[in-house]
């Protein structure tokens, strides 16, 4: 499997970004707190397309991180409340930041998004912040 991952990434010029060490910081950090845990969305490297925004086990013994192309923080929590009440909205905006900074994450936002990159293409560089 490392093969055809080396390949791919080889083949399509990516960059990496992130470690498995820092994908382990960025997991155990957001789990921390179970109140504040946000949703995330995940572009693997394989697929064409993001899973949609959901909780996330960030158990690497059920995933392979260097499969990660990037992953999508959002930072606003919603808890549903009903079908006739909006949902409630939690900004999870400071304690998202506290993590990314205090473990050293490189990210860039997106369309309001925290993402945390685990390879780019080259010539395609993030802005990061």
């Amino acid at each position: 499997m490392h093969q055809d991952i080396f390949k791919f990434i080889d083949e399509n010029n990516y960059v990496s970004v992130m470690n498995n060490t820092k994908w382990n910081k960025l997991g155990v950090a957001i789990e921390a707190n179970e109140d504040k845990e946000p949703c995330v969305r995940v572009k693997f490297l394989f697929e064409d397309e993001p899973t949609g925004y959901s909780l996330m086990d960030w158990n690497f013994e059920n995933h392979n991180c260097t499969l990660f192309e990037w992953i999508d923080i959002d930072p606003i929590k919603k808890i549903r409340i009903g079908g006739l009440v909006p949902d409630k909205e939690i900004d999870l905006s400071t304690h998202v930041l506290e993590i990314l900074s205090q473990n050293n994450i490189p990210y860039s936002i997106e369309n309001g998004m925290y993402r945390v990159w685990g390879y780019y293409a080259s010539g395609n560089v993030p802005v990061f912040v």
